[in-house]
């Protein structure tokens, strides 16, 4: 892993998938459109031991009709392949905009990271965070102000990312339709990738996501928490609640400072809070381009910065972090959206191998507190 100095730079990066309201000017490439004849197949069978789906968490509320509704309520699919109870089990959040889908097969049709860790022997856990995809929203202010007992004024934002801010945002180019010239994102499947943006209900649901991953990692008696983007603090957060079951967190193109969602600004973690994650083996994952301009006048180096100071600060309380930073390899044009680029099973065996290096593969003997 990669040994970074520590900067002294005061971040001002929203390090977070924050989602935008549509506006597509640019044409979409190609008229790429996924089928299943577009999916590479891959030149060996993988065999499983099972594969399904569970819903973790969620609340019984009561809503503008009077009826019992569930919220908060975590989707989680899963396939376990033949030996993986010999591996730590890996759970897989997607970021900001997104659904699970992001791990499965890629848009140009190449292996998602889901089933690649199987075929490296992890049993692997998609979710959809809190509040997304199939776990849902809770729609109770917009049902409150449809019934007239709310204003207006309380219902939730519903945003988009636009293909137009995926280019510069997920830095896939400079400007819309002009990719890098060294990108490893498959431009030629950008219409594909678009069609997996999905529309974002208000505000992540923070502290649920980090209930839930915690109660999930515990349940299976161990797990890596992989967060990516606005996720991407989702794995620390969890393990600053009940690290019991989390044995390592791996941060993709993360904050490493909270934010808040009201004036947007950045929290760094308390010395306590550093001295709790001494406890977790921690891998933080970066793309290339990091000096592109991106929102409030920031730019994705300075989320960089700081995550290279938490690592740095965890590392001098006596805890284990690393930062994996493709350029320091000789890897240029990674994009903020790592596991759907060309080179993703490359990005995967490292952070594979960080897994088989730091994490413990045998759960702990700890008893979970109550």
């Amino acid at each position: 892993m990669a040994d970074h100095s520590l900067r002294g730079a005061t971040a001002r990066a929203w390090g977070v998938g924050l989602t935008i309201v549509v506006g597509l000017v640019t044409p979409l490439t190609s008229g790429f459109s996924q089928s299943l004849d577009a999916i590479v197949r891959p030149k060996s069978s993988l065999v499983l031991e099972d594969v399904g789906s569970f819903i973790v968490g969620g609340q019984t509320i009561t809503d503008a009709r009077g009826k019992l509704i569930v919220v908060n309520q975590m989707y989680v699919e899963y396939m376990r392949p033949r030996g993986s109870a010999k591996s730590v089990p890996v759970v897989m959040v997607h970021g900001g905009g997104f659904t699970g889908k992001i791990y499965q097969t890629k848009p140009d049709g190449g292996m998602g990271w889901e089933e690649y860790f199987a075929r490296r022997g992890f049993a692997v856990f998609v979710a959809d965070q809190v509040g997304r995809g199939r776990s849902a929203p809770d729609l109770s202010a917009i049902e409150q102000v449809r019934t007239r007992n709310l204003l207006p004024s309380a219902l939730p934002n519903i945003r988009r990312t636009s293909v137009d801010d995926a280019w510069t945002t997920f830095r896939l180019g400079p400007r819309p339709g002009v990719p890098y010239a060294d990108t490893q994102f498959p431009i030629g499947a950008i219409e594909a990738f678009s069609r997996q943006i999905t529309p974002s209900v208000g505000k992540p649901q923070q502290p649920e996501n980090y209930s839930v991953l915690a109660r999930l990692a515990a349940d299976l008696r161990g797990a890596v928490l992989i967060g990516h983007s606005e996720s991407g603090q989702y794995p620390i957060e969890a393990a600053l609640l009940d690290a019991a079951g989390i044995r390592g967190a791996v941060m993709i193109e993360p904050s490493c400072k909270r934010v808040s969602f009201e004036d947007k600004s950045l929290i760094s973690y308390s010395d306590g809070e550093i001295a709790r994650l001494t406890k977790v083996p921690l891998l933080i994952v970066f793309g290339d381009h990091l000096d592109m301009p991106w929102m409030f006048g920031a730019s994705w180096r300075n989320a960089f910065d700081d995550c290279v100071a938490l690592a740095g600060r965890v590392n001098a309380a006596g805890g284990s972090a690393h930062i994996l930073y493709p350029p320091d390899k000789s890897v240029r044009g990674n994009s903020h959206m790592l596991m759907v680029d060309r080179n993703s099973d490359q990005i995967a065996d490292w952070i594979i191998d960080w897994i088989r290096q730091y994490v413990p593969a045998e759960p702990s003997k700890k008893k979970r507190p109550h």
